[in-house]
């Protein structure tokens, strides 16, 4: 019985050595880190009022009226760990979005308004960004000490889905814009 026990750990031995052979490594990195920043409850869900414009004030005023009749707001965020030191945003529009991909179709009794996001407390045509999830330097906000607050602005423009100017009908319109953070 001793032999048929010795012979037996022998042969797990010898059978263990041949799995234990390396002809490779693999190296991992990475890094755990902190919770986000805290979006603040109050900014979760925006509405942003748009001004009364007459339908040929906005087909008059041609491709940059989004500079003149707009609504803008914020999103705040706090408690943003060490280290952290942007937020991005990407924009998304629930509807139509014509080919430039820097706006929106709006929504609604009212035809030919198109939506405009700008990354500005203010509008301007230099802090536009596109609106179809994609993100880039207008998108972005730097955190200072550990909190950061992301202006909007939403501009409107008398253009139909082919992305032409056009008059815009008499009625109501509204829009939805997704907002996705991240943050480096």
């Amino acid at each position: 019985m001793k032999k048929i026990l010795i012979l037996s750990a022998l042969m797990t031995a010898l059978t263990s050595a041949g799995a234990m052979a390396a002809d490779a490594n693999i190296n991992f990195t990475g890094t755990v880190s902190a919770a986000t920043c805290t979006l603040n409850a109050a900014d979760a869900s925006k509405t942003l009022t748009m001004p009364n414009v007459a339908a040929a004030t906005l087909f008059a005023a041609g491709n940059t009226s989004y500079t003149t009749y707009y609504a803008s707001g914020s999103f705040g965020f706090t408690a943003c760990p060490a280290g952290l030191t942007k937020v991005t945003s990407k924009y998304t529009y629930q509807g139509v979005i014509p080919s430039a991909n820097d706006k929106g179709i709006a929504t609604g009794t009212a035809t030919n308004v198109g939506l405009v996001v700008m990354q500005s407390s203010t509008a301007s045509g230099s802090s536009v960004v596109l609106v179809n999830g994609t993100s880039g330097t207008n998108n972005q906000t730097t955190i200072t000490s550990n909190a950061a607050t992301v202006p909007v602005t939403i501009g409107i423009i008398g253009v139909n889905s082919s992305n032409v100017t056009a008059l815009p009908t008499v009625g109501t319109y509204s829009g939805v814009f997704d907002v996705a953070f991240t943050y480096s």
